[in-house]
């Protein structure tokens, strides 16, 4: 009896993942004009990633060990280092519109709409 629920959660799982890929590539078939507003967020997202493994380090701290006492490797510090840069530049720019949105575009408008 748990075989069959597994294997029906895996087939759920991968007809969501295909439905889920499948949906914006027939929408974009159906209109073209709208890869433009998808490929825009993409490279910004693309250099945000780009930026983040530029200024990361792969120093490795005899602090920096996995589980079994094992000191990680120059690679996995990097990718740790670019995953908290693209958090703290996302967390900025998420901040930051929320701020320009609640207070600072409320102050130049005057109460106009």
């Amino acid at each position: 009896m748990t075989d069959f629920g597994l294997i029906l959660t895996y087939i759920m799982v991968a007809t969501a993942l295909i439905a889920c890929l499948a949906s914006p590539i027939i929408q974009l078939i159906k209109n073209p004009k709208k890869i433009s507003s998808i490929v825009k967020p993409m490279i910004l997202i693309l250099l945000t990633l780009g930026i983040s493994m530029a200024v990361s380090s792969d120093e490795v701290l005899s602090i920096y060990t996995d589980s079994n006492g094992n000191l990680i490797s120059k690679g996995l510090s990097k990718f740790v280092g670019s995953s908290l840069f693209v958090f703290y530049i996302l967390s900025l720019i998420a901040i930051s519109t929320v701020i320009y949105s609640e207070f600072i575009s409320k102050i130049f408008k005057n109460g106009k709409k």
